[in-house]
């Protein structure tokens, strides 16, 4: 070969063996950032899925207890005069099961007053929290805000740290309306819930944090953990607080990695391995016969390569065609606890945990002897006992007839992920559970208003199956009158705009519709949060039509309880001054008989002696000028005849009162002229009427009654005397009483009517009770209209007062007159 020839030769052969090395170098450096780039985004990612389940832990944890505050201010809104007893049965069965919960508290006019359990928290009862200085700020901007606020963690009074919720109630939630009742305040265990929230569980190659006391979020205090957990691009999450939000952060404990494990080594040999190909291309192309040098120098390269593999993090191992295992890196020997010498020669069997079905395993046998990729879980057994859940990808190897010769598996634990997934599932599993378990009708509606759950109390209610609601709004359970009021609170109640979360309620009484179009009377607590970016709106509805009915029939039955009382104390009243009237009577009757059956007596002998004296003083008239004694003559007559009468009268009237007050007044009755009593009642009253009072009589000769002449007399005489009081108090112009008289159908209709001041509105119920009157107290006894009121009865009859809308007072008396013609 000539020399310019071997130049050439030599100059290829040097650029072909640089070019192989640079291109395994540029191989190797996609390689390593490819492996970099990976395990960062498996450390970032391992980061993140920790936090998630850590927050939603947290998140899960805190909103079952904030639900226990919402039952409690409904507790104190359905019945606020409760007693210790109520409280401590109800609180009991509402807070069973559920760990961590210091005490559940109830502060009228935030006075701790009820405690719940008391043993242990006997420090707080009689606490003022307006009145304390750590705790007034606090509870003051719940009062004002009307919503849940949750402090802390803060140091007990009690001792202890805790987290404190305060939920103010109001027994009629309008912004209107300041009747603040007091507050319903949960203390939660601080320790437990982090504990319940699992965030003690993570590795402890990380740090991690939580800042936000009070809900202030990334402003906020930090309370646990490392401050520099929030350092060097820290992985944060916002754990939803009912007021606000903590923010959790986490990190490697020593710092992002800025590579992957085997990094080093693999890079050295690398660049080592690409460096000897390249050398070895040139020395192969320059001279053939290092042919067998290059074999030799690549089976170096491939055990080079093997001790590369052997450093990465991720389990590799390779089998035979029959799933013998002839090589296993160190990361399967971490994850599996077997040693290479322990597991070589063996199959995967030994890691069975026998939860997966011999179909799992035919199935991934008939895949990769097929020559494809097989990728799944296993749920396999540690060689300490343990399961663990195990991420594979087992690739065939073929020959060069294209048969499977070998397997390579790929593994990866992912026990860790999968428990946080499986929390994170129960937990939403248990909450839907607990909705679903309720009485009351439970609906929660995304953002948009539209339904996604739907519980069995609100199928119950409305009659709806769930699949029939979904993509409603909940708009269409209320009729379609009071639809556009609902959106318009709804838009009010909107919190899109918020940052962080917010969990405010409202309650209102409204109508509700059912599937068949019937309507009913309900309950509606809505409330509102943001959990994460999204936002909902729950609503608890209760069917208030039994509690609408029984308030009903209760205030129906109060009425007509206390409309009972009223009758029977009248009743009573009216027995008692009945059996005073018949005590009067009696005794009064008693006084005034004697000395009346002494003017009886007198009146016979004054008339025996005016037979004998008239005669004289007729003869004396006869000589008299001046006519005295003749006027004498024509008035004794009459006059003995006024007091013989008055005396009768007398007489009449006190066995009248007796009747009355005895219930007896059937005796004496008789078809009498109505003009004969009336008579009789002008011909008493008479002094009266000569004073300028006019009676005006509008009564036919031939009417007729049948009654007790001189018990009709008596309603009269009442009537009028009454009339002429009235009337001379107010000196009316003119005073007059009219009575007109007058058969109406089968009976007989007796107008009395005055024209002075009438009767006052207030007394007119009570006018004909006993010793209820309109004069002043020297002036009537308040029985008159009462003993007309008796007579007119006793003689089946009926007297009440007319409005006409005429000045003055006016009667009505109406009697039967079964001898009377029927009405034409």
């Amino acid at each position: 070969m000539r020399l310019r020839d071997i130049k050439q030769h030599v100059t290829g052969a040097s650029v072909m063996g640089l070019a192989t090395s640079l291109c395994l170098l540029a191989l190797l450096w996609s390689v390593d950032a490819a492996e970099r780039e990976k395990f960062q985004l498996q450390t970032h990612t391992h980061m993140q899925e920790t936090l998630g389940a850590i927050r939603a832990n947290l998140e899960a944890s805190i909103n079952r207890r904030i639900h226990l505050l919402q039952g409690l201010s409904a507790f104190v809104i359905a019945n606020p005069r409760f007693t210790e007893n109520e409280f401590q049965a109800f609180v009991r069965e509402l807070g069973s099961g559920l760990e961590g919960l210091r005490s559940l508290q109830l502060a009228p006019n935030a006075v701790v007053t009820h405690i719940h359990p008391l043993q242990g928290n006997e420090a707080a009862r009689g606490h003022d929290l307006l009145n304390d200085p750590q705790r007034r700020d606090a509870v003051q901007k719940a009062i004002d805000a009307r919503r849940l606020i949750l402090a802390g963690p803060v140091e007990l009074r009690q001792g202890g740290k805790a987290l404190i919720g305060r939920l103010p109630i109001f027994l009629n939630d309008t912004k209107a309306d300041t009747s603040f009742w007091g507050l319903a305040i949960m203390v939660i265990d601080f320790t437990p819930l982090l504990q319940e929230g699992r965030l003690y569980d993570p590795s402890p190659s990380m740090e991690i944090a939580l800042r936000g006391k009070d809900g202030l979020g990334a402003t906020g205090e930090l309370f646990f953990g490392p401050e520099s957990a929030f350092q060097n691009d820290a992985v944060t999450q916002e754990i939803t607080l009912p007021n606000g939000s903590w923010r959790i952060a986490a990190r490697p404990r020593h710092g992002w990695p800025a590579g992957w494990p085997g990094r080093e080594v693999f890079l050295a040999l690398g660049g080592v391995i690409s460096l000897l190909i390249g050398g070895g291309i040139f020395h192969l192309v320059r001279k053939p016969q290092r042919l067998q040098q290059a074999l030799d120098e690549g089976e170096l390269q491939l055990r080079t390569l093997s001790t590369a593999i052997r450093s990465v993090a991720t389990a590799v191992v390779i089998t035979n065609r029959d799933g013998v295992i002839e090589w296993v890196n160190p990361a399967f020997s971490q994850e599996t606890g077997y040693t290479p010498d322990e597991i070589i020669g063996r199959t995967h069997a030994v890691l069975k945990s026998g939860l997966q079905p011999p179909a799992f395993y035919r199935e991934l046998w008939e895949t990769i002897l097929a020559g494809r990729t097989w990728r799944g879980e296993f749920t396999n057994r540690h060689k300490q006992g343990h399961l663990y859940v195990e991420e594979s990808v087992i690739t065939p190897v073929m020959d060069k007839e294209n048969q499977v010769e070998r397997f390579i598996a790929i593994k990866q634990d992912v026990t860790r992920r999968r428990q946080a997934e499986t929390a994170l599932k129960a937990s939403h599993l248990r909450f839907r559970s607990l909705i679903q378990s309720a009485s009351d009708a439970i609906i929660i509606a995304n953002q948009e208003g539209r339904i996604e759950t739907w519980n069995r109390g609100a199928r119950e209610l409305f009659g709806y199956e769930e699949e029939e609601v979904h993509d409603h709004t909940l708009e269409f359970i209320i009729p379609p009158e009071y639809r556009e009021r609902h959106r318009a609170r709804l838009a009010g109640f909107d919190m899109r705009d918020t940052t962080d979360l917010r969990l405010t309620s409202i309650t209102r009484e409204l109508s509700g519709l059912r599937k068949n179009g019937e309507t009913f009377p309900m309950e509606l607590a809505l409330s509102h949060w943001k959990m994460g970016e999204t936002h909902y709106h729950l609503a608890i509805i209760r069917d208030l039509t039994n509690r609408k009915r029984t308030e009903r029939q209760l205030k129906e039955y109060a009425e007509k309880l206390e409309s009972m009382v009223e009758e029977r104390t009248r009743q009573l009243l009216h027995t008692e001054r009945l059996a005073t009237l018949g005590t009067f009577a009696a005794g009064i009757g008693h006084e005034i008989k004697n000395p009346n059956s002494f003017i009886t007596g007198n009146i016979a002998f004054l008339r025996q002696f005016w037979q004998q004296a008239a005669p004289l003083l007729e003869q004396a008239a006869a000589t008299d000028p001046r006519g005295r004694v003749a006027r004498f003559l024509t008035e004794v007559q009459p006059a003995l005849e006024g007091i013989e009468k008055g005396s009768q009268r007398i007489t009449t009237i006190i066995d009248s009162l007796k009747s009355y007050a005895s219930g007896n007044r059937e005796t004496g009755r008789r078809a009498v002229a109505l003009r004969e009593p009336l008579q009789e009642a002008r011909t008493l009253l008479q002094h009266r009427l000569k004073h300028g009072i006019r009676l005006e009589v509008s009564i036919p000769e031939a009417l007729t009654l049948t009654c007790n002449a001189q018990e009709i007399s008596q309603v009269f005489i009442n009537l009028f005397n009454n009339a002429m009081d009235a009337m001379e108090e107010h000196r009316v112009a003119d005073p007059c009483i009219q009575v007109d008289g007058r058969r109406e159908g089968s009976g007989i209709r007796i107008l009395v009517r005055d024209n002075g001041p009438g009767i006052p509105v207030e007394k007119r119920a009570r006018i004909f009770e006993p010793f209820v009157t309109t004069k002043g107290p020297t002036r009537g006894t308040g029985l008159g209209l009462s003993i007309v009121k008796g007579i007119v009865e006793g003689h089946q009859g009926r007297i009440s007062i007319q409005d006409d809308g005429l000045p003055g007072a006016a009667f009505l008396i109406e009697f039967p007159d079964p001898s009377a013609p029927p009405a034409p």
